[in-house]
């Protein structure tokens, strides 16, 4: 059992490289301004990133050893590391995003409080 999830684990890592690869690509050929939502903010965090930026330049056959060592050296890989990021700049701008809605509508997301 454990062989299969390490197998599927793998494979899911793989693919993740890869759409990240595909990014970076896009990045590196000025297309960021074409990118949209979750592509657009990890194109971004990827040029803020120039540390991890050498990952997405190799196939994942080669970069797995080194995220292996990323991993053990910072705890987390790359790719999962702006994964979260991405993550946490999007509830950003969406609870900003609401925030602002609501205000513009005389309510407050905070009850008892105006913060409009």
């Amino acid at each position: 059992m454990e062989s299969k999830s390490k197998n599927l684990f793998g494979c899911i890592t793989a693919l993740e490289h890869e759409y990240y690869c595909t990014i970076w690509k896009l990045v590196k050929m000025g297309e960021l301004e074409n990118l949209e939502g979750r592509r657009k903010n990890l194109g971004q965090l990827m040029i803020e990133h120039p540390q991890y930026q050498y990952f997405w330049e190799i196939p994942y056959s080669f970069a797995e050893s080194e995220l292996r060592k990323a991993f053990e050296q910072e705890g987390v890989g790359p790719d999962f590391h702006l994964t979260v990021e991405a993550v946490i700049v999007e509830q950003v701008e969406t609870k900003e995003a609401v925030r602002k809605l609501r205000c513009a509508e005389g309510g407050s997301i905070y009850t008892g409080r105006d913060y409009c």
